[in-house]
């Protein structure tokens, strides 16, 4: 059998919600990180927030994609998002 060397494959899995996930769940990390400053989260608003910032993140990358940015405008882009929700 002759291989090329030279050709590469590359197969990635996205298990995250299928066959594994956070443990404990991001709620509750989340939850558990913000009440050591005396703030409260709900499932709700968590989720709710996760919304938010993808709808922000698909709006960005329908006209630039988030790769294609140089670093300041990622990091601005990024400090955005996180304003979003």
């Amino acid at each position: 059998m002759n291989i090329n060397k030279s050709y590469k494959k590359l197969i990635i899995f996205d298990l995250y919600g299928t066959l594994a996930c956070f443990s404990p769940s991001r709620d509750v990390i989340q939850k558990n990180v913000v009440s050591k400053f005396g703030y409260k989260l709900t499932t709700e608003g968590i989720n709710r927030g996760y919304f938010e910032a993808q709808k922000f993140f698909d709006l960005v990358n329908s006209t630039t994609p988030i790769s294609r940015l140089n670093s300041k405008k990622r990091n601005i882009f990024f400090l955005n998002m996180s304003r979003s929700y």
